[in-house]
């Protein structure tokens, strides 16, 4: 099975018109998956260089930004390009056409725009008025961690508090982490805020609410490290009041 990422500028017409495909292939091809970013039109040539930079792509197409990601191989994601490409990719594979029409297209944009804004000036109301809970979770690829974060985002541990989940694994396994944030925030579980990757158990653990400390026989042991953070961290393990 693998999942198309498709990102873009969130008043891009080229994107609505991606977007668009990749709903139809999804309706069409029971493994299809998606996942979609949309960035601001101010974030978006930023945002774009590094990603290019970070998997040594070449896109000169602009938005959107289109790749592959191999979720039962792991390693990084294969670049596919831009509309045209995946416009391709759908038809010769698939015999889907795009039913969008350039109309529909601005429209969808100007509606994306409209959603993106009113979604981030919520989100930063939000994070004002409400007291967020930081978790770690160790190992976090281990089939453990799948059980349980779907159990953390629904409120079914801390209640309904906003979550700020952090995912610490081994460095080798960086693509996979980020593959397994993007299905996390596909599942849009009500109190996961946000979801944040790293290797470094300093990080990871700074300022920590709680953490579960999972096991895991794929990963390096690292016990020693992971026991410095706890007893750097004051409030580890509690939950706050």
């Amino acid at each position: 099975m693998a999942k198309f990422v498709i990102a873009g500028k969130a008043d891009c017409p080229s994107y609505a018109r991606a977007e668009a495909l990749a709903d139809q292939l999804a309706n069409y091809l029971p493994d299809f998956r998606v996942h979609k970013v949309l960035l601001s039109p101010h974030d978006w040539p930023g945002w774009l260089q590094d990603t290019c930079a970070e998997n040594k792509w070449s896109h000169a197409s602009g938005s959107p930004l289109i790749w592959r990601e191999l979720l039962d191989r792991g390693g990084k994601g294969l670049y596919v390009g831009g509309l045209s490409q995946f416009e391709y990719y759908a038809n010769h594979y698939h015999a889907v056409k795009p039913h969008t029409s350039a109309s529909s297209e601005a429209k969808i944009a100007s509606e994306n725009l409209e959603i993106f804004i009113s979604d981030k000036l919520e989100a930063e109301r939000a994070s004002m008025s409400v007291d967020v809970v930081r978790l770690c979770v160790t190992n976090a690829l281990c089939t453990t961690a799948y059980q349980l974060i779907p159990l953390l985002g629904r409120g079914e541990v801390f209640g309904h508090k906003s979550l700020s989940l952090w995912l610490l694994d081994s460095p080798e396994h960086t693509s996979e982490l980020e593959g397994l944030a993007m299905e996390i925030a596909d599942l849009a579980c009500p109190y996961l805020s946000e979801v944040h990757c790293t290797s470094c158990v300093k990080d990871a653990f700074s300022n920590a609410s709680a953490a579960f400390i999972l096991d895991c026989p794929h990963v390096h042991h690292r016990e020693k490290e992971e026991e410095e953070a706890i007893s750097s961290s004051h409030s580890l393990g509690e939950e706050e009041g």
